[in-house]
């Protein structure tokens, strides 16, 4: 896993497939748990996208902060 891989990945939207890339690696380390929240609040914020609870300024404003927890 390169790290440039999970940062292109995060540029094109593909931010669950960025995210999954970082479990293996970080599996028995410290920052697995940093992953593992990243990841809770992504699947959370999915979730309320299909539900339609959130605006899509609160969305984007969501995804970005994932991203930015994703490159830790």
């Amino acid at each position: 896993m390169h790290c440039e891989q999970v940062k292109e990945r995060l540029t094109n939207g593909k931010t669950r497939e960025a995210i999954d890339m970082l479990r293996q690696p970080l599996e028995n380390t410290p920052l697995y748990e940093e992953w593992m929240m990243v990841r809770a609040r992504y699947e959370t914020l999915h979730e309320r996208e299909m539900k339609g609870l959130l605006s899509t300024a609160e969305a984007q404003l969501e995804h970005n902060r994932i991203k930015v927890g994703a490159l830790f």
